[in-house]
């Protein structure tokens, strides 16, 4: 399990590599319910022309040593505004359940 210190290193790594938005974590680490071997779920929102898998592993690609599994979700602001008030998709229950934690 990280700490809230690791979870702020994978936060400013991300702000300082990519500029992002806003960054939600959410999953069990936003419920506080996390186990040693959860995962870390993550939401950031950043400009970008990349294609969403791409995107993805761009984030996953600035942690190439990491010790924790890590589920990056990355969108533009505009695929943002667009599904965040879709229920039942990602975007939706990274917004609505999990903590924002830049931006």
């Amino acid at each position: 399990m990280l700490s809230k210190q690791e979870i702020e290193e994978i936060r400013n790594k991300i702000v300082q590599e990519v500029n992002p938005q806003k960054i939600y974590i959410f999953g069990s680490y936003a419920r506080e319910d996390a186990a040693e071997e959860s995962d870390i779920d993550l939401l950031v929102i950043m400009d970008s022309t990349l294609n969403p898998h791409q995107r993805n592993l761009k984030i996953k690609k600035l942690f190439p040593r990491r010790r924790f599994s890590l589920d990056a979700f990355v969108y533009t602001p505009e695929e943002a505004l667009k599904y965040k008030e879709i229920p039942g998709t990602i975007l939706h229950n990274a917004v609505s359940q999990g903590k924002l934690i830049y931006g």
